[in-house]
């Protein structure tokens, strides 16, 4: 679906229409996404691959609503957005980490007890839950975030990549969770594994040099992404020759 699809059908969905991101770097204005128009309607899974500085980190910040584009608008029509599900920003360190979980409840008007309840007994912090979040690893506040977003029950779930963690039970644990978010929830997934989109998506766009295009199946879109890895191979050598 396209973001112009939206006005002629209302529904619950999410997504950007027109959005054009720019940015200054080593004193030359570089193009992050160009012109994207997506639309994600409630219960669909979307892949978006891209090679390595296509925009993808930069697209999945823009539908968390972490931040706003100049040109175009982000959406979402009925549907509530979590912030990107590895995140390891966003909390207050100088809080506990229950303190921390408090707040974002309220903030998003959910009941604390319950989420801190469901946080603790995903994350298992035991006596650390009223540590100041200063005191502890940075991996525990990406932890406590995913867990949060989950308990938080929101429709859509933006992802940037996959966790890597040297926790192998929390892993597994968060990879049957995000199967499950999979059942219920929205997810747009921004990867360049292949096996994760297949299992997890039921569609997949490429972005490429900020330009975002669909494809008719994941293997067509797989088959485009290759061509892009080599184009940005070869234009990489190019400079390095110069």
């Amino acid at each position: 679906m396209t973001a112009r699809a939206v006005a002629s059908a209302p529904q619950r969905v999410v997504g950007m229409e027109g959005v054009t991101v720019r940015y200054l770097e080593r004193n030359r204005i570089v193009t992050a996404l160009h012109d994207i128009n997506l639309a994600v309607a409630a219960g669909q899974s979307v892949g978006i691959v891209g090679t390595k500085g296509s925009g993808k980190s930069t697209l999945i910040r823009m539908l968390s609503h972490l931040e706003k584009p100049l040109v175009g608008r982000v959406f979402s029509h009925g549907m509530t957005v979590s912030w990107p599900l590895w995140a390891r920003q966003g909390m207050i360190r100088s809080l506990t980490v229950r303190d921390n979980i408090r707040f974002t409840a309220q903030l998003y008007g959910r009941p604390a007890p319950e989420i801190i309840r469901r946080v603790d007994d995903f994350v298992q912090l035991g006596g650390h839950i009223d540590l100041l979040l200063n005191r502890l690893p940075a991996s525990t506040m990406s932890k406590v975030m995913f867990a949060t977003a989950v308990a938080m029950e929101f429709d859509c779930y933006p992802i940037d990549d996959w966790v890597v963690s040297e926790d192998r039970e929390y892993r597994s644990r968060a990879e049957e969770t995000v199967k499950s978010l999979r059942r219920r929830s929205t997810l747009v997934l921004a990867t360049n594994r292949a096996s994760l989109v297949r299992s997890l998506c039921d569609v997949a766009y490429v972005l490429h040099r900020g330009v975002l295009t669909a494809h008719d199946t994941i293997d067509e879109a797989f088959r485009y992404f290759r061509r892009c890895q080599a184009d940005t191979s070869a234009a990489e050598a190019g400079e390095a020759g110069a």
